[in-house]
């Protein structure tokens, strides 16, 4: 058995190759018959991983599958930024090292209580909701479907849907007819050309959407002048006043 004590602490050690790899570590036991279990513990380990690792033929460690993840499809996301945050996260959270085979339920439990503590970026005071938390639980998800298609295998993978928090659903106020008459009467005068607007707008397709925005606006008694709706620049183009929209009217707005 290669288990040692280091006369520098009470506790044994194990220190053993497979396959040409070597694997050691505390055994955190104080006798020899209590670390040499724990060392052929450890060896059922071993053989197991150096399996998986062969069948995936990938690196199992945390570090090294976010940043596969990230190099083959997570930074060509939209948001990009905001997943590079998550997985620094997780790292921070389950150290570099750690397994992605080895994580249990009990791992991501702890994983959501520790993310539950933290306080939002704009107030020291509130904590973060449970739709963030939930994001850093479906980050971490993402890694263990990623490294699926990479052939890595799970014998106990969590379960997910047990640990994600639940939302609040959002609660429409939607004004009855009677109220819509009151705040139609009280509202000043220069709002009711932008509201006249966006009714006609609404909810509908994106091409039916646009039509009834170019009539909608056409109908106001001043100009709309609409900005990129990608960068903060110059007007991508302007609607002008006018009771029926011509030929060249419709062309001055191609950069819309």
């Amino acid at each position: 058995m290669s288990v040692r004590r280091d006369p520098r602490s009470p506790f044994y050690t194990y220190n053993f190759q497979i396959h040409g790899r070597r694997f050691f570590g505390p055994t955190k036991k104080t006798t020899r018959r209590e670390a040499e279990v724990v060392e052929r513990q450890e060896r059922e380990r071993a053989k197991a991983l150096i399996v998986q690792v062969e069948q995936a033929r990938t690196s199992l460690r945390l570090d090294d599958i976010a940043g596969r993840y990230w190099t083959e499809h997570a930074q060509h996301l939209t948001g990009a930024l905001n997943v590079w945050t998550l997985l620094g996260i997780l790292i921070e959270y389950f150290g570099k090292d750690k397994l992605l085979t080895e994580m249990t339920d009990d791992d991501v439990a702890k994983l959501v209580a520790w993310r539950r503590g933290h306080r939002a970026k704009f107030s020291t005071r509130i904590l973060l909701s449970p739709h963030t938390v939930n994001h850093t639980t479906t980050t971490l998800r993402k890694l263990f479907t990623r490294a699926k298609l990479w052939g890595v295998r799970f014998a106990h993978e969590p379960k997910w849907t047990r640990h994600l928090l639940k939302v609040p659903v959002e609660r429409v106020r939607e004004l009855s007819d009677d109220e819509a008459d009151k705040l139609a009467a009280a509202m000043r005068a220069d709002y009711v050309p932008f509201f006249a607007f966006m009714r006609v707008n609404g909810t509908r397709s994106k091409a039916s959407r646009l039509s009834s925005s170019v009539r909608a606006a056409s109908a106001l008694p001043f100009p709309l002048h609409l900005r990129s709706p990608t960068s903060c620049g110059p007007c991508a183009g302007t609607i002008p006043n006018m009771s029926s929209p011509t030929s060249a009217n419709v062309a001055s707005m191609t950069g819309w």
